[in-house]
């Protein structure tokens, strides 16, 4: 079964869901979708960071109560990053993901601010590991793409929403989830939904493009094999393509002639 890492499943908290009713929509597409696993990762920010954890739980029961599910929700966080992150680092290990070293962050669509560097380090130096949500909506410019491989190599996942690989954020990051992707820098990826409309359902036809476009196990690589072991603390390398090395082998048969 499926897990998903990134949702706003928990209705009223954020700009997610709107409702009970709508939840529980998300929760039979997410069956349907063959997912087992959903984590509810509310944005928190540094000035909300002690009191939204208890907030998302009351919130978290009542979409359980007086419902009969086999899909687990678990209640996490999707922590926009600041300067001063380092000043709430005793209630950082509220919001991660499940009882492991990794916290899911975040920065503003479309905007790279920048402290985002030195914010991301202090999240290591504190002892955990950010999994940078959505990156390629940051609006990366052409001579900034390389901070995706300088990210990963200081021990930075990448997490992709996958309705990027079907255009709905537009073709700009279309084009970057899928260079991220090929050039074996994503770690996982996720629905990113808020609400049982576009982003879920583009979450389908990203996982459809996944199948036919990468190969049949991208899917439990992506969704499956990744999730686990992060929830499991154990160290995740990026996802490698197939199609990445057919396409280095043939390069380098290129530059030999």
């Amino acid at each position: 079964m499926y897990i998903d890492l990134h949702s706003h499943i928990l209705p009223g908290i954020d700009d997610g869901s709107r409702s009970l009713d709508e939840s529980h929509t998300m929760l039979a597409t997410y069956a349907d979708l063959g997912f087992g696993t959903v984590f509810a990762t509310p944005h928190v920010t540094v000035d909300d960071i002690d009191t939204q954890g208890d907030t998302a739980d009351t919130v978290l029961a009542e979409v359980l109560e007086g419902i009969e599910t086999d899909i687990k929700i678990i209640r996490a966080g999707e922590l926009r990053l600041s300067p001063d992150v380092n000043t709430v680092a005793d209630l950082l290990g509220n919001y991660t993901l499940g009882d492991s070293r990794y916290l899911l962050v975040d920065f503003a669509s479309g905007v790279w601010p920048f402290y985002a560097e030195d914010a991301l380090f202090q999240l290591q130096m504190l002892g955990y590991t950010p999994i940078l949500a959505h990156p390629e909506r940051y609006g990366w410019s052409s001579d900034q793409r390389s901070l995706a491989p300088d990210l990963v190599g200081r021990g930075v996942l990448l997490q992709v929403t996958l309705g990027s690989f079907v255009g709905t954020f537009g073709k700009a990051a279309q084009s970057l989830a899928i260079d991220l992707l090929k050039s074996g820098l994503v770690h996982t990826v996720a629905t990113d939904a808020h609400g049982p409309g576009s982003r879920l359902k583009a979450a389908a036809r990203g996982m459809e493009w996944l199948t036919q476009n990468i190969g049949a196990d991208a899917l439990d690589t992506l969704l499956i094999d990744q999730p686990l072991r992060i929830l499991a603390g154990e160290d995740v390398t990026a996802f490698q393509p197939a199609t990445r090395s057919r396409l280095a082998w043939i390069f380098s048969k290129w530059v030999r002639r």
